[in-house]
């Protein structure tokens, strides 16, 4: 009742959006409202003229919108929209039930019913998303489907991929006999015609890892994964068969699996070899420790972690000659100069060293003159409480700072040995600190906490301490009866914060202190959608070479143009790539450089039915609605990402580039093209500006 009754009030904050949109283009001016309307996350109840369109387009568009808001009360809306003529309507309907909870039953009358095979596959990815055990026999049958030359089966590929996702969100139950058998089906002769069903199965299989299955699925899954022609598929079935619970290593099971990992191991592919790296540790295959002398980089870490997980090798022989080969280099200008390779493959073999418990002391890694990505790896393994919160207060190298702080809560310190980290020079350190104490705080710390938030404007620290306040404040019996005035003071900064969760936050702590709060907003650059429109390529060059990636205006309009925004003001130009992880994702856009930076303000996530391929670029996440800065492009398929992270462009030119990448490797220049058609553009004309606290 109350988003109906907010409807009419918040129209006019669709004005400025909709200023120099051509007069008569009026699908334009819908799609530039719509996208107004789920970027500021209004109510339901504002996309109802759109939802009623004459317009199959509009329609259809609204319906993303909808699922986009992540809103219990969308379920009503696209229920009818599923109902729609247009089949469009109805596979978009699909997606947005997808994003939406509450939404299972409706998804399973549309995968039964729908006489369109688009949309039984939409809806069937969408339970991926919203499934339950319940929705597993109706997935099984849905995966019979017959595929015909030139004609994939697109539903069972769907279904495929939807026990994958429900395995990744942790849904029991799909271990079973009867669903492993089902989509080992799927890679003989149901799959035989068609790749990406292949590929989905294996995805499907290699996410339910079942550890109890009979010799004879545990046969066949050897057999899948020995006789698979498509290196996606089975590098997937390669991490199945490692996750196969095997009774002792001299069982038969176990001789099968040896025979998976010592072919998979010398395969041409790279994918192939990364993830049987990547299964062998766990499994406990020793065979592992002649990878570590592969030519891919990519292939060395992983089988460098792998060693340390495998107890009958000598741990200590294989990887401390790698981390005295890469812990000789001093100089900061030298590792720049030597791409600092062997340092990458010194923090790996450290990691594994400390992690298998065959390193004495971390103490000598610690030194300041030692390479920070070394400093880090040791900081890991480090249980002195006392050092560790030394280096997070006092070191000089961020990333030091933040891995410190990070083991030191993993330590469970007492509140006595957090408290003096809120105050700390990096506010990094002190939001880290801050989020530990979240659910722990009593009324002693309350003070500290507000003086914290008063002395930042970092809005990781201003989220923790909001919560760490509305912890305090709420429950049948609050641990604060009377909030300091102090708390109600920082209102007016929470509300003005760029940050979406921030605002959330402050909002909540508002209704706490009886105190107004102004609408949600997002912090939007705007401008005339056919401007947005117009950013179609992105130039990156990289210290490695040129990488081209066609961009996704039309499915993430919000990300692209904040995105090119930044990257035509140089924001990005002279970064690192301070993330990348063998065969999954390489990741860069943070201006601290160890992961935890960004803008300052966050934008709405803009998911869509755009699957995370190999080559995607994707804006990362640290929970919903979290985007800034930061991006990754995916080094193989990720389907576990659809439908979770914003898709918003694609490599097309320089994938080469992107596999050679490696932590600390530089981000040059990124260019958009083409270049604005106005000499000048308008900041935030679309985001209303916050009421003052009491208005």
């Amino acid at each position: 009742m109350l988003s109906h009754l907010l409807a009419p009030l918040l129209a006019p904050l669709l004005a400025p959006l909709l200023v120099g949109v051509a007069a008569g283009a009026m699908r334009e001016q819908d799609h530039q409202a719509i996208i107004q309307i789920e970027a500021q996350r209004l109510p339901v109840a504002a996309l109802d003229a759109f939802l009623r369109s004459s317009e199959a387009e509009t329609r259809a568009r609204a319906a993303r919108a909808l699922g986009r808001l992540r809103s219990p009360e969308a379920v009503a809306p696209l229920s009818t929209l599923s109902h729609d003529a247009e089949p469009v309507v109805r596979a978009e309907a699909a997606f947005a039930l997808g994003l939406t909870p509450g939404s299972e039953r409706l998804l399973l009358g549309l995968l039964a019913d729908d006489p369109e095979p688009a949309v039984r596959a939409a809806a069937a990815d969408a339970l991926g998303m919203q499934g339950t055990p319940a929705s597993v026999p109706v997935l099984l049958r849905a995966m019979e489907e017959r595929s015909r030359p030139l004609r994939p089966a697109t539903v069972a590929t769907a279904a495929n991929r939807a026990l994958g996702r429900m395995a990744a969100r942790g849904v029991t139950g799909l271990d079973r006999s009867e669903t492993v058998s089902a989509l080992l089906d799927q890679l003989g002769p149901l799959g035989q015609l068609d790749r990406q069903r292949r590929r989905d199965a294996a995805f499907a299989l290699s996410r339910i890892r079942a550890r109890s299955l009979s010799p004879e699925l545990q046969r066949a899954l050897v057999e899948a994964a020995l006789s698979e022609a498509d290196a996606d598929a089975q590098a997937m079935l390669v991490r199945a068969v490692g996750a196969l619970g095997l009774p002792s290593p001299t069982a038969p099971q176990a001789r099968d699996q040896d025979r998976v990992f010592a072919l998979s191991a010398v395969d041409p592919d790279v994918g192939v070899r990364v993830a049987t790296a990547r299964a062998a540790g766990p499994a406990g295959w020793p065979g592992v420790a002649r990878m570590i002398n592969d030519p891919s980089l990519q292939v060395r870490l992983e089988a460098l972690s792998a060693v340390g997980l495998v107890s009958s090798l000598d741990r200590a022989a294989l990887l401390r000659p790698v981390v005295e080969a890469g812990d000789d280099i001093r100089d900061e200008d030298e590792l720049r100069s030597v791409r600092a390779l062997r340092v990458v493959e010194a923090t790996a073999a450290l990691d594994a060293l400390a992690g298998s418990g065959a390193l004495a002391s971390t103490a000598p890694w610690l030194d300041p003159a030692r390479p920070i990505r070394i400093r880090e790896a040791a900081i890991r393994h480090t249980d002195h409480r006392p050092t560790l919160s030394k280096l997070a207060t006092d070191d000089g190298d961020g990333p030091v700072r933040v891995a410190a702080v990070t083991r030191l809560m993993e330590l469970n310190p007492s509140v006595e040995e957090v408290l003096p980290l809120l105050g700390a020079f990096d506010s990094m350190v002190a939001a880290v600190a801050m989020e530990w104490l979240v659910g722990k705080a009593e009324p002693a710390v309350e003070a500290k906490v507000i003086a914290a938030m008063k002395a930042t404007e970092e809005p990781d620290l201003l989220l923790s301490g909001t919560k760490v306040l509305i912890g305090l404040y709420s429950g049948e019996k609050p641990k604060v009866k009377e909030p300091a005035s102090g708390a109600k003071l920082l209102l007016p900064a929470l509300h003005a914060s760029r940050s979406a969760p921030v605002r959330s936050a402050g909002a909540g702590l508002a209704a706490l202190l009886k105190a107004p709060a102004p609408p949600p907003w997002h912090h939007l650059v705007s401008a005339p959608l056919h401007e947005v429109l117009e950013a179609r390529t992105a130039r990156i060059r990289t210290s490695q070479g040129e990488i081209i990636v066609e961009l996704f205006p039309e499915d993430a309009p919000v990300t692209v143009w904040t995105w090119s925004e930044l990257a035509r003001a140089g924001y990005f130009d002279g970064m690192k790539f301070h993330r990348v992880v063998p065969d999954f994702v390489v990741q860069g856009g943070d201006p601290r450089g160890d992961g935890s930076g960004g803008p300052g303000w966050t934008i709405p996530d803009e998911l869509s039915p755009q699957p995370f391929t190999e080559g995607v670029l994707g804006m990362a996440l640290s929970g919903p609605e979290t985007g800034g800065s930061q991006w990754f492009i995916t080094l193989s398929p990720q389907r576990h990402l659809d439908g979770g992270y914003t898709a918003f462009g694609r490599v097309v030119s320089g994938m080469h580039v992107v596999h050679s990448l490696v932590p600390g490797d530089v981000i040059e220049r990124v260019r958009v093209d083409p270049a604005p058609s106005r000499a000048a553009l308008p900041t935030l004309p679309a985001a209303p500006a916050p009421p003052a606290a009491g208005r």
